[in-house]
């Protein structure tokens, strides 16, 4: 009897052998984290007609409750985003957006700085349709948990209460041929089970233990600031379609419209000033609020001059428009009692994707609040790495290869240092009250507010 012989070798695939040996429970791809994003990555692969034969896991910390569903019957919560047109398109193509019960769109946006007489209005004009919606994050994340329940199946699943205590990556990752399959990625969770996957993916925040588990280091800083939330009532309805931002000395102060009647606090200030804004009653608290966007400061000598100087530059320039004058947001007349706090930092990953592992959200980056661009970075991330992992799969290769998984850091790490530089520098540039700074910036909002150009080309970088 004659052996058959093969005249070209196979390609060894070495995960499939690795899990062929191993008892450790398997699935395509893990994600650490079911919150905002970590939970949209979990609907965008499970509705993906790609991954429809991958076993897909969520894994979230935190244990599984009734109380996660919300509804409009229920009070305002304090922690809101502010979503982009991009990031309404992702969770429509998700099947997200229209099950989110209460959301407020901002037709205006009116910025100034209380230490000079600069200010940039952002409207209709500006851009074509709603500037971004103000949305409060536990009815997005009820959303999106209706559509990941109804995903539920054999190959998709959801625990809850599973912390990821420990992540092992293949070994010597720098040596290893990026176009070729490695080892699976082998995670202990804190109740001591083992699982493999070929890809993990990690969204479960800036305390995430997986990048130091993997020994990936970042850049950040805390910025000696707490951001101070709440939800406010106004005296009397209004067509409330306006945010408002203030850059006092301490730093920024913005009302996010809810609805007729309320808007979302989001103040940045000084640890100090925090502790003592905490501290004060209900009414000395709204007191606090009216004053700080409409009390007067003490000017930077100088800075008169300096803005005479810069009214007849504008005035000679044939396409400057100075007639936009601002409005002050309506009258607090009191808070609902949700008041919070948290520190405000930045930290960016020097690297967002390793052999079986990609970051996304604040995994990967966390910036200041001052531009409201945290959630929408994560949008980006997600839909940039659906993008990549999809057509991993339509060229038959492995999710997890390194060299697929860097085309998606190259896009989004790219995307977000750039914000992350931005909104850094705006808070220190309006962290100081020392004249020379002052009048920069102010120069530099006038010249901005005066050309819509500009304008257009700000808003159309900062909501996508």
């Amino acid at each position: 009897m004659h052996c058959l012989r093969l005249k070209h070798k196979l390609p060894f695939d070495k995960s499939i052998f690795t899990r062929l040996l191993s008892t450790s429970e398997y699935h395509d791809v893990i994600i650490s984290g079911g919150g905002l994003i970590g939970g949209s990555m979990a609907c965008a692969l499970g509705l993906s007609p790609k991954f429809a034969k991958k076993k897909i896991l969520l894994l979230e910390a935190q244990p599984e409750s009734t109380s996660a569903e919300f509804s409009v019957g229920q009070p305002f919560s304090n922690r809101v985003c502010a979503i982009s047109p991009a990031s309404r398109d992702i969770m429509k193509d998700l099947n997200i957006w229209d099950t989110i019960e209460r959301k407020r769109f901002v037709r205006k946006m009116q910025v100034w700085d209380a230490l000079s007489k600069s200010s940039i209005i952002f409207d209709e004009d500006n851009m074509s349709g709603d500037l971004c919606y103000i949305i409060e994050n536990n009815l997005m994340i009820s959303a999106i948990t209706r559509v990941l329940h109804k995903l539920m199946s054999d190959h998709f699943q959801i625990r809850y209460s599973s912390r990821i205590t420990d992540v092992v990556l293949p070994k010597n990752y720098t040596n290893l041929n990026r176009n070729e399959p490695s080892s699976n990625a082998r995670i202990t969770l804190e109740s001591g089970q083992q699982l493999e996957c070929n890809l993990l993916i990690a969204a479960d925040g800036a305390q995430s233990t997986i990048p130091g588990k993997c020994n990936l280091q970042s850049i950040g800083w805390q910025y000696g600031q707490s951001g101070i939330v709440a939800t406010l009532k106004f005296t009397e309805p209004c067509d409330n379609v306006v945010a408002w931002q203030r850059f006092l000395p301490e730093g920024p102060i913005a009302l996010l419209p809810l609805d007729e009647n309320h808007s979302s606090l989001v103040w940045s200030t000084t640890h100090e000033l925090a502790n003592e804004i905490m501290s004060l009653s209900d009414e000395e608290f709204v007191e606090r609020i009216n004053n700080a966007f409409c009390m007067s400061y003490e000017q930077p000598s100088g800075m008169d001059h300096a803005e005479i100087f810069l009214e007849k530059v504008l005035s000679w320039s044939t396409s400057a428009n100075n007639s936009e004058t601002i409005q002050l947001p309506p009258c607090i007349m009191e808070s609902c009692g949700n008041r919070g706090r948290f520190p405000l930092g930045l930290s960016h990953s020097n690297h967002f994707v390793m052999p079986r592992l990609a970051l996304i959200g604040d995994s990967a980056h966390r910036i200041h609040p001052l531009a409201g661009q945290g959630a929408n970075l994560g949008f980006g991330d997600v839909s940039c790495l659906l993008k990549v992992l999809n057509q991993a799969v339509y060229d038959g290769k492995d999710i997890g290869c390194l060299s697929r998984l860097l085309s998606y850091e190259s896009e989004s790490q790219a995307r977000s240092a750039v914000m992350c530089a931005v909104t850094d520098g705006l808070n220190k540039l309006y962290s100081t009250n020392a004249t020379p700074i002052v009048i920069m910036r102010s120069i530099g909002m006038q010249l901005a507010s005066s050309n819509q150009t500009i304008k257009k080309t700000l808003m159309k970088r900062a909501m996508g």
